[in-house]
């Protein structure tokens, strides 16, 4: 008959376990304290927006949503300091010939005219993808973002672009504008 004995473990509490901040940049002094710090930090973090169109894409501007709001009417605003890090196209047409261009407009710009940042060539595809930016495309808090799209070719049908970002800066702030440029 084996005999088992059980040793027993003393339970660390994190508030209570000190924290060492001296090389990592953290202001944290215990562990539960740290755990949190780097909860709320979103440096580091990623995020995505897709712009669409329901039809052709020859020479438009795409969806902000799913729904009919062109982006260059009303374009996704930056929440973030980001880095572009991706894009994706998808599309039903095989063989599709476009211009993928990013537009964007600085916060507090009022109807200042989108400027474009980045274009990106498509050819003979249905899906594609870029994960290599050079320069880097770097959009502030508040930037506004729409994409368009140029025919060269065989037009792009449904097609769905995603813009993937990395958080570069953490900002804790809060902002409204009364925006209304239309770059039709």
């Amino acid at each position: 008959m084996a005999l088992h004995t059980h040793k027993k473990q003393k339970i660390q509490i994190a508030e209570e376990t000190p924290f060492d901040n001296s090389t990592n940049g953290f202001d944290s002094e215990d562990v539960q304290a740290a755990i949190e710090e780097t909860r709320n930090s979103s440096v580091g973090s990623t995020w995505s927006h897709s712009f669409c169109k329901k039809s052709t894409a020859a020479n438009e501007w795409l969806n902000n949503t799913d729904d009919d709001i062109l982006s260059n009417e009303s374009p996704h605003t930056v929440i973030w300091k980001s880095k572009l890090i991706g894009l994706s196209l998808t599309n039903s047409n095989p063989g599709a010939d476009s211009d993928v261009k990013l537009y964007a407009a600085e916060e507090n710009d009022g109807n200042s005219p989108l400027t474009k940042i980045f274009q990106w060539e498509i050819r003979n595809c249905r899906t594609a993808r870029k994960t290599n930016f050079s320069p880097d495309v770097i959009l502030e808090p508040g930037d506004k973002l729409a994409i368009f799209v140029s025919d060269k070719g065989t037009d792009s049908k449904d097609i769905v672009i995603t813009t993937y970002w990395q958080v570069i800066e953490n900002n804790e702030e809060e902002s409204c504008e009364n925006w209304s440029g239309d770059f039709s």
